[in-house]
């Protein structure tokens, strides 16, 4: 099903619409599920990361700069988001809010330990990257 430039631009107007319904809801809300929240949460980052990267893209279009520097912009800015949540992450699991029971706990072990092999055959066995 493909949506036309038009009827997304539409659409992205409304969304924006029902968000600021949604967020004064909220911001008032007493009591609430707390699974469709986090998953709420959960497509909205992934959402607004990904409007994000688009719009670079067209303002990189826009500017005639290269694809390659909008990457790697995008890709220093997923550093920047990923090295504040491992730190969050990391005070989480200092003041004991993250256990072993915590959802989720084996899965980001599991990428963290995939994150590692990669980086450590980017830096090389011996090599430890300067902090």
């Amino acid at each position: 099903m493909t949506t036309s430039p038009g009827e997304l631009s539409s659409k992205l107007s409304q969304l924006a619409h029902d968000l600021r319904l949604v967020e004064s809801q909220l911001q008032t809300a007493h009591a609430l599920d707390a699974e469709p929240l986090q998953e709420f949460r959960q497509a909205l980052d992934n959402t607004r990361l990904t409007a994000w990267s688009v719009n670079e893209m067209m303002t990189s279009r826009n500017r005639d700069t290269g694809a390659d520097s909008v990457l790697s912009f995008l890709a220093t800015e997923r550093l920047r988001r990923l090295d504040q949540m491992v730190r969050n992450m990391c005070a989480d699991l200092d003041r004991q809010a993250v256990t072993l029971r915590t959802t989720g706990l084996q899965s980001l072990f599991d990428s963290a330990g995939a994150l590692y092999a990669r980086l450590n055959a980017l830096f090389g066995k011996d090599r430890r990257p300067s902090s």
